[in-house]
């Protein structure tokens, strides 16, 4: 899935970036961000060519 609203996916070389994007409530896990992390996960896991994922947050608050 692309188009994401509340977190980024980014894929260099064998690593994937999942960065939240909520800094206004502390990239708090809402429904929708979630949802889409769920999402980003199983598009990662379905990439053979990622060997490492790195979860992130925008913001003072991870």
């Amino acid at each position: 899935m692309s188009g994401y609203k509340k977190i980024e996916l980014v894929k260099e070389q064998n690593v994937a970036v999942i960065r939240m994007k909520s800094p206004e409530s502390m990239n708090a896990l809402e429904s929708l961000i979630f949802e889409e992390l769920c999402d980003a996960t199983s598009e990662v896991e379905r990439d053979e060519s990622v060997r490492v994922v790195i979860l992130t947050g925008t913001g003072r608050a991870f």
